[in-house]
């Protein structure tokens, strides 16, 4: 039965933010990993990665399309988690020449504006990572990262060691069967929002 995509809207009729700003393990890649509930959304949340899983380059543009780092997350992390969480399909927007490009993924980056939604219940992290709206135009290849203090940055597509925080939406049914397991994030760990805005140029 093929997998529809989910509308990522604002839920208000559920009680999925019960576990907004709690965080739950799960073992991936032999390793036990923490992800951070940030979002209540339809029928489900957004869970973001709690540490930075690896670091890398975008890719060769600043197409999230194209991005090395999405093909590299469908391609080792999204099979051995796919089925054990019942994954949705999402369909996403990425800004993209100041045009929307939308593209539909199982597992993601989250995107500038997201970031800025969601910023409230997003524990910091110890170095910058990418975002997956591209900074600029195709033809200046930078991507807007997030900096350890919660700033917006531009930064070329080919630097490395920008992190790489996977995030996915989880259907209620997934949540609620991770609830034995989710507990409160430390609040002094959650971004602030920036004293003031900061880009590359």
């Amino acid at each position: 039965m093929p997998v529809h995509p989910v509308s990522i809207v604002k839920c208000y009729c559920c009680d999925m933010e019960e576990f907004v700003r709690q965080s739950f393990v799960l073992q991936i890649e032999g390793r036990y990993r923490q992800w951070d509930v940030i979002a209540a959304l339809d029928n489900g949340c957004v869970v973001l990665s709690h540490e930075i899983m690896h670091s890398a380059n975008f890719g060769n543009t600043n197409r999230w399309k194209e991005a090395f780092i999405r093909n590299y997350l469908h391609d080792v992390w999204l099979h051995p988690i796919r089925d054990a969480l019942e994954l949705k399909s999402v369909s996403r927007d990425s800004i993209l020449e100041y045009k929307t490009e939308t593209t539909r993924d199982y597992i993601f980056i989250l995107s500038k504006d997201e970031h800025t939604e969601w910023r409230a219940n997003i524990p910091l992290k110890s170095t910058p990572y990418w975002l997956r709206t591209s900074y600029g135009h195709l033809h200046t290849p930078y991507a807007w990262i997030v900096s350890s203090d919660g700033h917006h940055l531009g930064e070329a597509v080919h630097s490395s060691g920008i992190g790489v925080v996977p995030a996915m939406y989880l259907s209620e049914k997934a949540i609620r069967a991770l609830v034995g397991t989710i507990k409160p994030v430390d609040p002094e760990k959650y971004e602030k929002p920036p004293t003031r805005k900061k880009t590359l140029f």
